[in-house]
């Protein structure tokens, strides 16, 4: 009896190692393995930002070396009529009308800093001529613009004057206070002047684009978008 008892018990434990056995064969094909991703489960998004320090302020009239500005996606090549049919906010300045595609006559010029500039000195260069006048915000807001340009396009590609016709106590006491200003800076007020068509063009602001041999390829009042800016430089 005791060895019949003790197979009975052999029996039902193997039946029940079995079992086991067939139950762990079941659920582990469905076990997933943790060092498995599911590629179409969204990964936890990284929300890191990494800062980089600004470059360092440009005072007035200090001009950067060709290999400290990095070159601008410049907008393909358009037609001077089309850019301006698809202007918005400038237009053509009527004022300068009898000096397009006419050469520049030449100056020589002080800036706020004492360093002295000829038109002709930059023959080789695109140049822009913009008047402004501190007392008007609209032009505060093309000096911004016109900051962006001068770090998007290479130094010996572009030359900026800034020109008011303030007095140079006003001029400077506007741009001492402006730390991003990367271009030279001038009044023509007193001391000094300008020939024409560089002495007229008001309303502000008003944009003077002189091309590479020295002709005066366009002139335009009212603020111009940085796009435009860029597309003029190269429109024909």
């Amino acid at each position: 009896m005791k060895r019949k008892k003790n197979n009975e018990i052999f029996f039902f434990a193997g039946v029940i190692v079995v079992i086991i056995i067939i139950i762990a064969m079941i659920i582990a094909p469905n076990r997933e393995d943790p060092s498995i991703t599911d590629s179409n489960v969204p990964s936890e998004p990284n929300n890191t930002i990494t800062l980089t320090a600004p470059p360092p302020p440009i005072t007035a009239g200090e001009e950067q070396t060709t290999s400290d500005i990095a070159p601008a996606e410049i907008l393909p090549k358009v037609l001077l009529s089309e850019l301006i049919d698809a202007a918005d906010a400038w237009m053509p300045c009527a004022e300068h009308k009898a000096w397009i595609d006419k050469p520049a006559p030449d100056f020589t010029i002080t800036d706020i800093d004492g360093k002295e500039h000829s038109l002709s000195q930059y023959r080789g260069k695109s140049v822009i001529i913009n008047l402004w006048s501190p007392w008007f915000t609209p032009t505060h807001k093309e000096l911004e613009t016109l900051v962006q340009l001068r770090q998007a396009v290479k130094a010996d590609k572009l030359m900026i004057l800034g020109v008011s016709f303030d007095s140079d106590v006003t001029v400077k006491r506007f741009i001492n206070k402006q730390t991003a200003i990367n271009f030279p800076i001038m009044s023509v007020n007193g001391q000094q002047s300008l020939p024409a068509p560089y002495s007229t063009g008001k309303p502000y602001p008003c944009s003077l684009f002189i091309t590479p041999t020295g002709v005066l390829k366009m002139s335009t009042k009212g603020s111009m978008p940085l796009a435009d800016f860029q597309a003029m430089l190269i429109a024909e």
